[in-house]
């Protein structure tokens, strides 16, 4: 009989097991149901939110993009030649530089255009008077146009004598050659072919 109390015993304890592992699978199936299903709504909300951040930041990181190809255009221009002859707006600006430095322009006279390869050189002698410190700012004013602009000759006068201030204004004459990228020649027609017959 000692083995068949032992069996029970066995038994009941096999039973009270199975009962446990019952029980803890009903509690986490139906009873802590609430819990995981907030947790999982939790856990969703967060990654809608990461999605959203997400499409955001490829929105801004685009836009940078757009504007770091932009500023990479601009770098690359600042530095070019300008593609077409600059008279117009170019000598506006010189006449603009020498007004707001007190020059006085009295003649803008064009000189003959040299061509190198790539390159046109448009040439103008400028007449003016000022004093000498108005002279320098406006020569400084043409290094720092954003201009392609270069003063190759400068002849000023003795000036005319001021009571008191030593020379005041003088006659000066500039060589001023502005440049622009070369228009390409056409290409040479190519020459016909005789017919063979």
């Amino acid at each position: 009989m000692a083995t068949r109390s032992n069996l029970t015993l066995i038994d009941i304890l096999g039973g009270l097991i199975v009962l446990a592992c019952a029980a803890g699978f009903v509690w986490l199936a139906f009873l802590r149901e609430d819990s995981v299903t907030s947790e999982i709504s939790t856990r969703s909300s967060a990654v809608a939110a990461l999605r959203k951040d997400l499409a955001g930041s490829r929105g801004a990181l685009e836009a940078q993009r757009e504007e770091l190809s932009q500023r990479r255009l601009q770098l690359q221009a600042q530095g070019n030649l300008p593609e077409r002859g600059p008279v117009d707006r170019d000598l506006r600006t010189l006449a603009d530089l020498a007004r707001r430095h007190g020059i006085e322009l009295l003649r803008m006279v064009e000189l003959p255009a040299r061509q190198y390869p790539g390159l046109q050189e448009l040439r103008y002698t400028l007449e003016a008077n000022g004093g000498m410190p108005d002279l320098m700012r406006f020569l400084q004013a043409i290094e720092d146009a954003d201009l392609w602009a270069d003063v190759g000759y400068v002849q000023v006068d003795g000036g005319t004598p001021v009571a008191g201030m030593g020379t005041g204004r003088r006659s000066t004459r500039l060589t001023v050659s502005l440049f622009a990228a070369a228009e390409a020649e056409p290409a040479p027609a190519a020459p016909a072919k005789k017919k063979s017959g």
